[in-house]
């Protein structure tokens, strides 16, 4: 016996000298509409109770559903030594002893966030005022439900304990019953999730957008002395709706604060495609491969500055949510493909460069291709800079004839949508005037009342002259049992590689 309070004694010092500033100072924060006072001590925001509540929580530490607590608190863990899973519980009893809180009757939540990054977000609708207190970070540990776990050790506790990102503490001023209490848990998650989604946070486990951290909590507090009583939490209730609100705005609010995540900052080529693999280094290796050596800080400062390009970054994120409607299983392959090779088209053309690269359909080589057209762009930058734009860069056959294919396809294709852009989107001046987009609508009907819609092309010549190459395809199309012959002919302005020609030999 005298052993074991030995070893447990210890264990205390121990924890006490780990516990990371508690500090005896209680800092008023804010005084709730039940009149709870929320303050600050040390690392640690408490919310002290001045009469009965209900609380249903998440936590390890008195979770479920309790009647009789004092108080909740949210703990930063950041400056915590040797804390495990197996000891993270009697960890957080020792903090409760240290604030002054009553171990067995407070429930808590850990966090790597500081308290100083708070937010308190209340709104109020007639006599009804809820008030969500929330801290996060989730750069770091985000995730997308159902990505790949990392343990799964019945009867034990994980190796080690990773404090939540996100920590909530929900407080409505209103009796609800237990049933209730459960549904306006699950209509916070809803509201965390679409804070996030609406943030486009990706997960670090997968290339999906983000639902949460692996190590989430969530605190519920009702007041069962209200005269307000409440039984539906849901969306269509006023309830579940100051739930919406105050939980996703609390929660953009901290994630600002705390990691500076925010519209802005996702307003970048590299933040809308890192979740699939693609950063500056992994840029900057493909820029090696494919162009040469050239100073990392020059590159990078070019590419700092193409990441923050308005029309880059829209075409961007059309270009990954067709990634993403793809692994959703919304989009076929080769749909992804056809209007992935589009975005590629429209996007180098807008740049003026070639695109390097074609989408296939595949999630890896299509995340390629996009960061091969990024690569592009900044080397058409880094050689501006150097001067060379003085002279037109040098076009090889295979380049011609890879804009060739290309631009077909998107003629061809806007063909079968009767959509004049993607039909036009490579032309030069005179064809854009030569054919407008009233002549397109009659001929994009007629070609396919008689031909039906464009099946499948393969190139037969490519015709080098003077100041532009010919090429001709035999096309397949549904109505037509012989290969129809087209051909388009490409010529070059300044970088730009444009059609300056497309006709067909077929039945009209």
């Amino acid at each position: 016996m005298k052993k074991w309070l030995q070893g447990l004694l210890v264990v205390i010092i121990l924890w006490s000298g780990a516990i990371p500033c508690l500090g005896s100072e209680q800092i008023p924060v804010s005084t709730l509409s039940t009149g709870d006072k929320v303050y600050r001590q040390g690392t640690s925001l408490i919310v002290a109770f001045h009469a009965p509540r209900d609380v249903l929580s998440t936590s390890v530490i008195n979770g479920g559903i309790r009647h009789d607590l004092k108080a909740v608190f949210n703990h930063d863990m950041k400056g915590a030594i040797g804390v495990t899973g197996a000891n993270y519980p009697q960890y957080m009893q020792q903090v409760a002893g240290q604030l002054g809180l009553n171990p067995g009757k407070v429930t808590s939540m850990g966090t790597a966030a500081s308290m100083e990054n708070a937010v308190i977000q209340s709104e109020s609708y007639q006599s009804l005022t809820v008030t969500a207190i929330a801290t996060g970070g989730v750069e770091g540990n985000g995730g997308r439900v159902g990505d790949p776990a990392s343990y799964f050790t019945p009867g034990k506790k994980p190796a080690s304990y990773k404090a939540g990102t996100i920590n909530i503490m929900l407080v409505i001023d209103a009796d609800l019953p237990a049933g209730t209490m459960a549904r306006a848990l699950v209509t916070c998650t809803e509201a965390k999730t679409a804070a996030l989604q609406e943030l486009v946070a990706g997960s670090r486990f997968s290339t999906g957008l983000a639902t949460g951290s692996g190590t989430d909590q969530t605190i519920v507090i009702t007041n069962p002395g209200s005269p307000l009583y409440l039984e539906d939490a849901g969306k269509h209730a006023k309830l579940g709706e100051l739930i919406g609100r105050t939980v996703k705005q609390a929660v953009k609010d901290t994630l600002l604060r705390q990691s500076g995540l925010s519209p802005q900052k996702q307003h970048s080529v590299l933040r809308r495609m890192n979740r699939f693999g693609v950063t500056e280094d992994s840029l900057y290796q493909q820029y090696q491969q494919e162009y040469g050596t050239v100073d990392k800080q020059h590159f990078l400062a070019s590419l700092r500055q193409v990441d923050k390009e308005p029309a880059l970054v829209t075409s961007t994120s059309l270009y990954v949510h067709l990634l993403d409607q793809n692994q959703w299983q919304l989009l076929s392959a080769d749909e992804l493909a056809k209007a992935g090779n589009d975005l590629l088209l429209l996007t180098a053309g807008k740049y003026q460069v070639l695109s390097p690269a074609v989408a296939t359909g595949e999630l890896a080589a299509d995340v390629r291709a996009w960061s091969a057209l990024v690569v592009k762009i900044v080397e058409n930058q880094i050689s501006q800079m150097h001067g060379s734009e003085a002279l037109p860069p040098a076009v090889s056959p295979q380049d011609r004839q890879h804009s060739a294919d290309q631009f077909t396809e998107s003629m061809l294709t806007g063909i079968n949508r009767s959509d004049y852009t993607s039909f036009s989107a490579n032309f030069d001046q005179k064809m854009k005037s030569s054919l407008p987009e009233s002549q397109f609508r009659l001929l994009s009907q007629s070609i396919k009342q008689k031909l039906g819609n464009y099946v499948s092309k393969e190139l037969v010549t490519a015709e080098p002259k003077e100041t532009f190459t010919i090429f001709t395809y035999k096309v397949k199309f549904e109505k037509e049992k012989a290969a129809v012959t087209v051909r388009t002919v490409l010529t070059q302005e300044d970088a730009r590689i444009l059609v300056a020609g497309f006709w067909m030999d077929a039945p009209m």
